[in-house]
């Protein structure tokens, strides 16, 4: 990702397909950012059409989304958690609701510029470089979320198609299995920039 300091992770997803020339396998990569702070998460996910089965492994997964999905796994009517990309959405919107909360905390140092006496020329020439290389700062800090929020986007419209070529299959296994869909795109609604 360019500006943050960190590479941009790629979204990629394989599809396998049997003798019949159907897709059997579905398979992909990718990774996302809880915060502007936070370790890089990696997700790594297989979905056997056939057999109905999907597999996560994900690397440095947040407690708190490990907790859901544990929870939900757990439920004695577990079929929330079957659904296709449910554990994608489930980290996509903690991603998103992460760096929502970083926004309100930079706009607030933001705002303490509009207080400054800097027109007055009450500053003086150190006082105004610092304020100079604070509102640098915050502009670098701005960039690197709305570049976060890009990625989530274009992460969100890649699970979208996975969702798209899972559910077909999985229609008539799980009654609300295009819920899932709708909650992507609910995501993907709130990340247009």
């Amino acid at each position: 990702m360019a500006g943050s300091g960190l590479p941009r992770i790629g979204d990629s997803s394989f599809t396998r397909h049997g003798q019949n020339g159907k897709n059997t396998l579905i398979t992909g990569f990718y990774g996302y950012q809880l915060t502007l702070a936070s370790v890089a998460a990696h997700v790594w996910f297989s979905h056997d059409i056939d057999a109905k089965v999907s597999t996560y492994i994900m690397h440095n997964c947040a407690p708190d989304i490990k907790e859901l999905i544990v929870t939900l796994s757990q439920n004695p009517d577990a079929q929330t958690i079957h659904r296709p990309c449910i554990i994608d959405t489930i980290a996509a919107e903690h991603a998103i609701y992460g760096h929502r909360k970083e926004i309100p905390l930079v706009r607030k140092r933001l705002l303490a510029f509009e207080h400054m006496a800097i027109a007055s020329h009450t500053l003086s020439n150190a006082e105004m470089a610092l304020a100079f290389e604070e509102l640098h700062d915050l502009a670098q800090v701005f960039h690197i979320i709305r570049e976060r929020l890009v990625d989530i986007h274009e992460r969100l419209q890649f699970l979208l198609e996975i969702h798209t070529k899972l559910s077909p299959f999985y229609q008539d296994f799980y009654q609300d299995v295009y819920s899932v869909a709708d909650s992507l795109k609910c995501l993907l609604s709130s990340t247009n920039i």
